[in-house]
């Protein structure tokens, strides 16, 4: 077909009842997980450590496949037709030692299609990094930079970013989420791994969240009660349930707000509700909608 016929990549992703076990069969790191992201969005895969996110990843992105179910990109499954729409930026270094930052964006002008070595180089020079260093001589926030800009660099319709803060430093943080977010557009999808929720709370469009394995919730907006002390929970509690929403035990970041002020909570997942608890610390709580 020739390209100006060839139809438009969406980059809907569905995983439908997808389980993952490893070869020794021991236990499954993802038992019956089915949901759906539409193009356009920017995701975040959530869950604590051990809870099938990098698992996830690298099943979007063909490196891995199910045990069972069906792992879709736009209504198709995963191939080599699909892996050439799809962008995967793993926590992981996969160079080899003797590359430099320079040789690494050659290394996927051969590989990628779509990728634009001269954008490459505009964000080297974005990111401070240089062209000559050895990526083994990098620091561990410099390589996660170089990675992202590979990423980047691609016209994919699908990005997705494993855990693309860790080890980077606090000052380093908002400027790769701002990176990331350079790639917003209405027929890309971004799907981000993360645990630092703090950090990408204000730009996410959905979430989907994982624990030991299965899907806890899927909800349009992350919802976040920050400053709400330990002893709060029970009162938390109660108005949550009135309100049609439990506590998502397990899972809670630290927020800072001043002490002895009233906390205004915004539920973004139905009708943008909304309620005040008095704030009496630092702890934050996530809530998922009642099944």
């Amino acid at each position: 077909i020739p390209d100006a016929l060839t139809p438009p990549v969406d980059g809907d992703i569905c995983f439908e009842h997808v389980s993952f076990r490893y070869a020794d069969g021991k236990r499954k790191v993802l038992d019956d997980v089915s949901f759906t992201l539409e193009d356009g969005r920017v995701c975040l895969l959530l869950g604590p450590n051990g809870s099938g996110k990098t698992t996830s990843m690298k099943l979007i992105a063909g490196l891995s496949r199910q045990s069972s179910g069906e792992v879709l990109f736009d209504g198709a499954r995963i191939g080599a037709k699909s892996k050439a729409h799809i962008a995967y930026m793993p926590t992981e270094n996969y160079f080899y030692n003797y590359m430099t930052v320079d040789a690494a964006g050659k290394y996927y002008a051969d590989f990628f299609e779509d990728f634009d070595i001269n954008h490459f180089d505009a964000w080297l020079r974005r990111m401070d990094l240089n062209p000559q260093d050895r990526i083994s001589k990098l620091s561990s926030g410099m390589a996660a930079k170089l990675r992202l800009a590979l990423i980047l660099s691609r016209d994919a319709r699908l990005m997705l970013f494993d855990e693309p803060l860790n080890g980077v430093d606090i000052l380093t943080r908002q400027q790769v989420i701002e990176a990331i977010l350079t790639a917003r557009d209405p027929s890309r999808t971004l799907l981000i791994s993360t645990h630092l929720v703090d950090e990408l709370e204000d730009v996410v469009d959905t979430c989907v969240y994982l624990k030991e394995g299965r899907l806890v919730s899927g909800a349009d907006g992350i919802v976040v009660f920050d400053g709400l002390h330990p002893a709060l929970q029970y009162r938390l509690t109660e108005t949550a349930t009135k309100n049609g929403y439990q506590l998502l035990a397990g899972y809670a970041y630290q927020g800072k707000l001043p002490i002895d002020r009233d906390l205004t909570v915004s539920i973004r997942v139905v009708n943008t509700e909304k309620f005040t608890l008095p704030n009496t610390g630092s702890q934050s709580l996530v809530l998922m909608p009642m099944s």
